[in-house]
């Protein structure tokens, strides 16, 4: 078959996705980097603004401190969260007995929904009957027990306590799989030289697993931007900026606040600091694997 030929069928073959891709995506941004530039209540005319909404933007506090909540909330989902996941998948690997049923409990929060993972949290949270307050109740640690969605100091930190809980899972899994393609040979001939379980992570295991891991960090780092679910539901009744992100905030301004324009742009923004932050560190760890 032909060059041109083979083109041609490649081309038949991907429009169908590229269609999808096109209208489901491509057109939407599009759609919004257009509407950034305006100024609607989404019902009448749009106003054309220009840049007016993104020099808006810088004087905003609201966007910082959302911004600052979703550095905060990635940090903690990245460095603890994503650990978390590394040593399980470490500890199944050593060829414990039921290593696949203890996979598929500590994997199970994953599966949840965020609506569903919020309102159990919730119920374990309750100042007055729920489970967390309860358990420190009983074990003489009372004095511990506090309002833990309602006091606006922990409350953000109760969630991301919650979102840990939620992701370690699926970490915990893709680097089981990474660990099971490393060759054994590497392994054994580790354990010939003398090198103990610890040397032979920190020197073998590791440096193999660094690009998993650092797909597993950008995945985690846009859930992190795009997390909003989980603060609705455990956060709902508690109005205050310091539980802002900065989707919860795009959400507020375009459909409570009434300014399309406006959470446009901050939609622009948070694409914006995603798609830099994603390709910025993969460039860094691309030099870091050719040295």
């Amino acid at each position: 078959m032909r060059a041109k030929e083979q083109a041609k069928w490649a081309v038949i073959f991907l429009l169908p996705a590229l269609v999808v891709y096109t209208g489901l995506l491509v057109l939407p941004a599009a759609y919004a980097l257009g509407l950034s530039l305006t100024d609607w209540d989404g019902l009448d005319k749009p106003t054309y603004v220009g840049l007016r909404n993104f020099k808006e933007l810088i004087g905003d506090p609201v966007l910082w401190t959302s911004l600052k909540n979703n550095l905060v909330y990635a940090a903690c989902t990245i460095l603890i969260g994503n650990n978390i996941g590394l040593v399980l998948a470490l500890l199944l690997e050593t060829g414990i007995k039921g290593r696949g049923l203890f996979r598929g409990l500590l994997y199970l929060p994953a599966v949840l929904s965020w609506v569903v993972t919020g309102f159990l949290w919730r119920w374990v949270y309750n100042p007055v009957f729920g489970l967390l307050n309860t358990v420190l109740k009983s074990v003489g640690l009372g004095s511990l027990a506090q309002n833990w969605l309602g006091d606006s100091n922990i409350a953000f930190f109760s969630v991301v306590a919650v979102a840990i809980w939620k992701g370690f899972g699926f970490s915990m899994v893709v680097y089981s799989a990474g660990l099971q393609n490393i060759s054994q040979d590497l392994l054994e001939a580790a354990k010939i030289d003398g090198a103990t379980r610890w040397q032979t992570v920190r020197s073998i295991v590791l440096p193999l697993l660094r690009p998993i891991m650092a797909v597993v960090t950008i995945l985690a780092l846009i859930d992190a931007f795009r997390v909003m679910d989980v603060f609705v539901v455990m956060t709902s009744n508690v109005q205050s900026r310091a539980l802002q992100v900065i989707a919860t905030y795009i959400y507020k301004s375009g459909f409570d606040y009434y300014r399309m324009g406006y959470a446009a742009a901050l939609s622009v923004v948070l694409f914006l600091i995603v798609g830099v932050s994603s390709v910025v560190y993969f460039k860094t760890l691309g030099k870091s694997l050719t040295e």
